[in-house]
């Protein structure tokens, strides 16, 4: 259930270009990488797709989501911070 989960949470596609740190059911920050640059997303889900697409990647329902870590996530924080 949800709701018993710790947050945050981290996911990242297979193709490793899209990291996810989810604070809640409902907000999560997301890292693309695009070439060398990094782009930062943060979305606060209002929309019932939003909120399946943030429980998807809890549940690891998306295809090619994997499970991640603060490492990988903090890392390509960094690289955002240089560009």
């Amino acid at each position: 259930m949800v709701e018993d989960r710790q947050f945050p949470i981290y996911r990242k596609y297979s193709n490793e270009q899209r990291y996810y740190k989810i604070l809640s059911p409902t907000h999560f920050i997301e890292l693309q990488r695009l070439g060398k640059k990094v782009l930062k997303l943060e979305l606060e889900a209002k929309i019932y797709p939003d909120k399946l697409f943030i429980l998807d990647l809890i549940a690891l329902e998306q295809p090619g989501v994997l499970q991640s870590n603060a490492l990988e996530f903090e890392q390509l924080m960094s690289e955002l911070n240089k560009t």
